[in-house]
């Protein structure tokens, strides 16, 4: 007979960040949009930059298509960033 499986809850850290104003705006303008908190808006922004990071990493090539039509190609960079 198999063991059930338990899905453990993640342990949630809090964190203090520095950011450019920028950046902050654009969460500020992301969480008013979506009606959520700036953090769900900082979770979904670095889910998002996760999972495109592992992508790429596992070279998956990803594209970004735009209403007309042209692409461009999300590159990786030699420290393991994206560009």
């Amino acid at each position: 007979m198999k063991r059930p499986t338990f899905t453990r809850k993640k342990k949630l850290v809090k964190l203090s960040v520095n950011l450019p104003e920028e950046s902050v705006e654009y969460l500020w303008a992301y969480a008013l949009i979506h009606d959520i908190t700036m953090t769900e808006a900082f979770r979904r922004a670095l889910g998002l930059q996760s999972f495109i990071h592992k992508e790429v990493a596992k070279g998956t090539i990803v594209y970004f298509e735009r209403q007309d039509g042209s692409c461009d190609r999300l590159v990786s960079t030699a420290l393991g960033g994206i560009r």
